[in-house]
């Protein structure tokens, strides 16, 4: 079996979309059993490159701050004028 070096960029989105699919789980990433499990299914991560439920949230908003702002200008393209005055008040 091959082993890839996780890194730590990948390792916090993959925890984001995990977190997103199933909002409970953000209490499992605290929990030491389910860190020690991450540890030993992958050998070459370490204890630090797991993000804790505060770097979640701030993942979490990170996210949104982007898909609200591609889905802003999105919108912006489709709007007449005026609404899009009023839009960016």
């Amino acid at each position: 079996m091959t082993r890839y070096v996780v890194a730590s960029n990948l390792l916090h989105l993959l925890c984001l979309h995990f977190v997103t699919a199933a909002p409970k789980s953000l209490n499992l990433m605290e929990c030491h059993e389910f860190r020690q499990l991450l540890l030993l299914l992958q050998s070459d991560l370490k204890e630090s490159m797991i993000p804790h439920r505060t770097k979640l949230c701030e993942l979490i908003i990170q996210a949104w701050r982007e898909y609200f702002q591609a889905l802003h200008a999105e919108l912006a393209v489709c709007l007449p004028h005026p609404v899009k005055h009023f839009l960016s008040l």
